[in-house]
């Protein structure tokens, strides 16, 4: 997992590869609300 190899890297691309990763999550939780929001994941 990232996070594990995450620890056993030097502190500023620890940084890095966090908010990386944060900002990944960001977009893909954007996303799920706009899909959530348009009624997308509705099932008939």
């Amino acid at each position: 997992p990232w996070a594990v190899s995450l620890m056993k890297n030097g502190h500023a691309f620890s940084v890095y590869a966090f908010w990386s990763m944060m900002v990944f999550l960001g977009v893909l939780t954007v996303g799920f609300v706009y899909e959530w929001m348009k009624g997308a994941l509705e099932w008939e």
